[in-house]
């Protein structure tokens, strides 16, 4: 992908509308492109100190570690147990409850509830 300069605003504007796009993939089941556009957003949010936009980046890569592979429960695990982390410590109550969303959606494909 071309790298392009933009004011921290316009980047951190740039990066949520990838996360919104990764959201509606995901929702549509094309995983890969949706892994393609949080691997270009997450580090902008990293980069910005935006802990509640990094959260809901690792909580969709746990889900999409675990969708990809059931054997990568634990690893999704350890992506959402950071991202649940980062939604509390920013105190951000829509991280949190798309944290907890995607937790329910692997409970219930795992059928742990």
């Amino acid at each position: 992908m071309e790298t392009v300069s933009l004011s921290e605003n316009k980047e951190i504007e740039y990066a949520s509308n990838l996360i919104n796009t990764a959201i509606k993939d995901f929702n549509k089941k094309n995983f890969s492109i949706c892994e393609n556009l949080l691997n270009e957003a997450q580090p902008i949010f990293k980069n910005t100190n935006d802990g509640s936009k990094t959260a809901l980046c690792l909580a969709l890569k746990g889900a999409l570690e675990y969708l990809k592979d059931k054997d990568n429960y634990q690893a999704s695990l350890d992506l959402l147990e950071d991202a649940k982390y980062l939604a509390s410590y920013t105190q951000n109550h829509t991280a949190k409850t798309f944290v907890e969303y995607v937790l329910g959606i692997i409970y219930k494909h795992e059928k742990s509830y």
